[in-house]
């Protein structure tokens, strides 16, 4: 399928960034980014930018983690000759074009939101949102696919397109049923043949088919979004962290609910991600503490990590016993054990030793 926002996939960087990735000054501006990075430049945004809803990835499915459980999210990973390899993160809420399930070996078109937070890492962790599985031997660019918010003219966030659904479109909404209300102010994903010899912009497609998946959620950082006082005071980025998957070295355990202290820092389960990183753990009944191998040990309600024959570290929180496991503050892994990565993003707690993300 021909995909029009098709995008530079290898974005390199070592930081965890929580702001809009349009702000970046990504999409028009990527080539440009890449050529002034091999420089040692750094592009800076142009104005007045207009960016889609949505940006997509298009690649084959390599390998899924986390496949065994239905609720949890899934990490995929995947190949693309025009945007490189990808980590996109599916998560259960992610709309999948005809219910599929995603198998190895599929090519899938995976859309992100453009102004949500993402990790510039590399290979790049997409958000997904919406799912697309090309049928087996459909032919390349046979037809246009467009995922993006539609105003009321039915012109898309691009400005690339502008819908005049016909008497064949077939229109149906996000279960598979059909629809009759108004496509205005709605976020679709839409097929239609391209007319290679239009260049007019937006160009005026009837599509073969539309999907409508909603309206888009007030977004608090664009001028006019109404915002509830009370939830402003009682949002965080860690609200839903009871519900975080646990990923240890790029595979999702199983293991009790991380939580937030009342510091405000986020304690993870101690035994099984010590365990899935391949450490003895041992529990010492009387003195309340644990041992990691040998030369590791900490000690319940008690701010002193030891750490071979370095000095013992402080890390501003103790260790807490909770429903019969052994918490640590998640960046004990980082601090003390000396990990790469050890971060909250996504809602995932993601432990490793791949590229670092800051």
């Amino acid at each position: 399928m021909k995909n029009t926002n098709k995008i530079l996939a290898g974005l390199l960087s070592a930081a965890l960034v929580a702001m809009p990735f349009a702000s970046l000054g990504v999409g028009p501006v990527l080539a440009a980014a890449g050529e002034q990075a091999a420089a040692g430049e750094q592009a800076a945004p142009e104005e007045n930018q207009i960016f889609p809803y949505y940006f997509s990835y298009t690649g084959k499915v390599t390998a899924i983690a986390g496949a065994e459980s239905e609720d949890a999210n899934r990490v995929l990973t995947m190949e693309s000759d025009e945007q490189g390899p990808a980590n996109p993160v599916l998560t259960k809420d992610c709309f999948i074009m005809g219910g599929e399930e995603i198998k190895v070996g599929d090519i899938v078109t995976l859309y992100y939101e453009t102004n949500r937070p993402m990790m510039l890492i590399y290979p790049p962790r997409y958000n997904a949102v919406i799912a697309v599985i090309q049928p087996a031997g459909a032919a390349e660019n046979a037809e246009a696919m467009e995922a993006d918010l539609f105003d009321k003219e039915l012109v898309s966030q691009s400005g690339l397109i502008k819908l005049t659904p016909g008497e064949k479109t077939e229109i149906l909404d996000r279960e598979g049923q059909a629809y009759t209300g108004s496509l205005s102010d709605s976020l679709l994903l839409v097929f239609y043949q391209p007319d290679a010899a239009n260049e007019n912009i937006p160009e005026e497609v009837t599509p073969t088919k539309i999907i409508r998946l909603g309206q888009p959620e007030a977004d608090p950082a664009q001028p006019g979004a109404e915002v509830d006082a009370e939830e402003t005071e009682d949002f965080s980025y860690t609200a839903n962290i009871d519900t975080a998957d646990i990923v240890v070295e790029q595979k999702i355990i199983e293991a009790p609910s991380a939580y937030v202290a009342e510091n405000d820092v986020i304690m993870v389960p101690l035994r099984v991600i010590a365990e899935a990183l391949g450490y003895q753990v041992t529990w010492e009944q009387d003195t309340q503490t644990i041992q990691l191998n040998s030369a590791i040990s900490l000690e319940v309600g008690r701010d002193y990590y030891v750490y071979m024959r370095m000095a013992p570290i402080e890390l501003g929180t103790a260790p807490q016993l909770k429903d019969g496991s052994v918490y640590v503050p998640l960046f004990y892994f980082r601090d003390v054990l000396k990990m790469n990565n050890a971060y909250f993003f996504e809602n995932q707690v993601v432990i490793d030793n791949q590229e670092k993300m800051y």
